[in-house]
């Protein structure tokens, strides 16, 4: 990676505020320097101080302090009390996955090319019969190719949905991936993927609690959890 970086900027007014994410390679610093300002047609140097795997230069197209635009599709149909929803494209198609607070059930929604269209909801039943009800959390995952989608509640659990090489699968199926023992009725999900190996974080409401899971050797494998204790100044964490 070079360790100088020059790009030429062409923009009606001088730049005030430069946003940059750097992904970083294990146990580096990020380290840059850089005018906050700059003049019409001139040219900026960025040198990294430090080596890096990638780079990404963001420059900041949205503005979450502006007004957003609301599209309001109406009622969706194949709902019961949604609670958490998860977005993933798949193949150029758009897809979003209700978690279903008293029945159980899991909720797809098909919005083609794009989020702005009006979705077509499937009502994909309670998978494998897996579900009672309280179903919070869920994520979609892919990994080597194939897709997945993972929710906590039911009774305090952990299950993945499998849908193969793509999320417009008409019948996935369901594993109860682990029971997770914490009487502390799970909210929030979170997965993801450190030194290659998967873990997750998830949130229990009742008991102001964290529970962490360990994938070890994959995310179709046992994994193992523990929870944290009690975490001072949480109240409710969802």
């Amino acid at each position: 990676m070079k360790q100088s970086l020059k790009i030429s900027l062409i923009m009606s007014l001088a730049i005030s505020m430069l946003c940059i994410q750097v992904e970083k390679g294990t146990g580096q610093n990020v380290c840059l320097n850089l005018p906050d300002s700059v003049v019409l047609d001139s040219q900026i140097s960025l040198d990294p101080q430090c080596p890096y795997n990638t780079q990404y230069w963001n420059f900041c197209g949205g503005d979450i302090s502006e007004q957003a635009v609301v599209f309001d599709r109406g009622t969706l149909q194949n709902m019961s009390s949604p609670v958490r929803v998860a977005v993933a494209e798949d193949n150029g198609v758009y897809y979003a996955f209700w978690t279903n607070y008293f029945n159980g059930n899991l909720t797809k929604c098909v919005f083609g090319n794009s989020m702005r269209n009006t979705p077509v909801t499937y009502n994909l039943g309670n998978i494998g019969n897996l579900f009672t009800s309280l179903n919070e959390g869920i994520q979609l995952i892919m990994e080597n190719g194939l897709w997945y989608a993972f929710i906590v509640g039911s009774g305090d659990k952990l299950f993945r949905i499998d849908f193969g090489t793509s999320l417009n699968k008409p019948a996935p199926t369901g594993t109860l991936v682990t029971s997770l023992g914490s009487n502390g009725l799970p909210h929030g999900l979170y997965m993801f993927k450190e030194a290659g190996t998967w873990m997750g974080l998830i949130a229990n409401a009742n008991n102001n609690t964290l529970t962490r899971i360990v994938f070890p050797t994959s995310l179709t494998g046992s994994c193992t959890f523990s929870n944290s204790g009690v975490i001072p100044g949480l109240n409710y964490p969802t």
